[in-house]
C-alpha cells in the first residue's frame, strides 16, 4: 500500500471509531445526569472532567481529518508532517484513564479496605500517567514521522504499564465479586452482574492497550495503531459510565428481584440492603443474621419431652450504593 492507505487510511478508520464511540458516551452522559443520582462532588467532577477530554479530543481529531482531507487534499507531504491532534490524543487519553482507573482503585478499597493492595494499584495508575504524558510531551516535540521512533521506547513503557494496570484492576475486582456469592438468587444475580460488567468493560480497555501496543511493535511507521489508540480514550469512559449507570439496575434488582430460589422462601430471614445515593459506587456489605431452631429431643419412654436450642449463621450480601 501507498503512503494514503498506510498513513491517511488508518487513521480514519481511528477517526471514524472514535467519533461513534463518542456518540455512544455521550448518551451515556445524558442518562447520568437525567436520573439525578445523589452522587458527590468528586464523582461529578470525574464525570464532567471525562466528559470535556472526550469532546475535545473528538473536536482536535475531526480536525485533523479535515487538515489532511481538505485542506491539504492529494498533498502526500503533509502527511509526513507530524500535527498537534495526534500528541493530544495521547494526553488526553491516559489522563482519561487516569481518572477511570482512580474510580475503580477506590471501588476495589470500599469493597476490601486493603490499603496495601490499593497502594500497589494507585502506584501503577500514577506511573501509566506519568508514561502516558511522556509520550504525548515528546510526541509533541517531533515535527515529522520519520522521527517516530525516537519516542517509541516512551510509548512502549505507556502501553505495557497500562495493560498490566488494566488487567491488575479486572482481575482483582472479579476475584473479590466471585469471593461475595452466598448461594442466595437475589445476591448472586447482583454478584453475577457485576462480574460481567467487570469483564466486559475490564478487560476491553486491557485489550485495546494490548493491540495498539502490538500494532506499533510490528509497524511504527504506519498508523495502524491509530485504529485502536485514537478510540482508547472513549473505552476509558465507557467503563467509567457504564459502572455508575449500572447501579439503577442494581437498585432494581435488590429492589423486586428475579425471584427466589426454594432456599431463599425457606430461609427466616429478609435481605435488607440498604439503598443510599449518597456514596459514589456499589458496595457489598457482608450481614450475618442468627436464628434459632428447635428440635424436640426424646430421652427415653415416658420421659418428658425437652427441646434443644440449635443456632444457625447465614451470611449475605447487601449491596449499597
Amino acid at each position: 500500500m501507498g503512503i494514503i492507505e498506510d498513513v491517511l487510511g488508518t487513521l480514519l478508520v481511528g477517526i471514524f471509531i472514535n467519533t461513534y464511540m463518542y456518540g455512544v458516551v455521550s448518551h451515556q452522559y445524558v442518562t447520568y445526569f437525567s436520573l439525578c443520582f445523589q452522587d458527590n462532588w468528586r464523582v461529578k467532577s470525574t464525570v464532567c472532567a471525562v466528559f470535556l477530554l472526550d469532546t475535545t479530543q473528538s473536536i482536535s481529531i475531526i480536525y485533523m481529518a479535515w487538515y489532511y482531507c481538505i485542506e491539504n487534499f492529494s498533498n502526500e507531504i503533509a502527511l509526513i508532517h507530524s500535527l498537534w491532534p495526534y500528541p493530544f490524543a495521547a494526553i488526553t487519553t491516559c489522563l482519561t484513564a487516569f481518572l477511570t482507573q482512580s474510580f475503580m482503585t477506590h471501588r476495589i478499597y470500599r469493597f476490601t479496605g486493603n490499603t496495601f493492595l490499593c497502594l500497589v494499584i494507585s502506584l501503577l495508575v500514577v506511573a501509566s500517567l506519568g508514561a502516558g504524558l511522556a509520550t504525548g510531551i515528546s510526541s509533541w516535540m517531533v515535527k515529522s514521522a520519520l522521527e517516530l521512533p525516537r519516542v517509541r521506547p516512551t510509548v512502549l513503557t505507556w502501553l505495557c504499564i497500562q495493560v498490566a494496570t488494566d488487567c491488575m484492576i479486572a482481575i482483582v475486582l472479579i476475584f473479590i465479586l466471585s469471593k461475595s456469592r452466598t448461594g442466595f438468587s437475589k445476591s448472586d444475580t447482583v454478584v453475577n452482574r457485576l462480574i460481567r460488567a467487570t469483564i466486559q468493560t475490564g478487560f476491553l480497555t486491557s485489550i485495546c492497550a494490548i493491540l495498539a501496543l502490538a500494532f506499533f511493535v510490528t509497524s511504527p511507521l504506519k498508523n495502524t495503531y491509530a485504529i485502536v489508540g485514537m478510540p482508547m480514550g472513549r473505552i476509558y469512559s465507557l467503563t467509567l459510565m457504564d459502572t455508575l449507570l449500572s447501579r439503577e439496575s442494581l437498585r432494581n434488582i435488590i429492589a423486586t428481584g428475579p425471584g427466589h430460589s426454594k432456599q431463599d422462601r425457606e430461609s427466616s430471614w429478609v435481605n435488607s440492603a440498604t439503598l443510599s445515593g449518597t456514596s459514589n459506587n456499589i458496595q457489598m456489605h457482608i450481614q450475618k443474621e442468627v436464628f434459632v431452631e428447635s428440635v424436640v429431643v426424646e430421652e427415653g419412654p415416658g420421659s418428658p419431652r425437652k427441646f434443644d436450642s440449635k443456632y444457625h449463621s447465614k451470611s449475605m450480601i447487601g449491596i449499597a450504593e
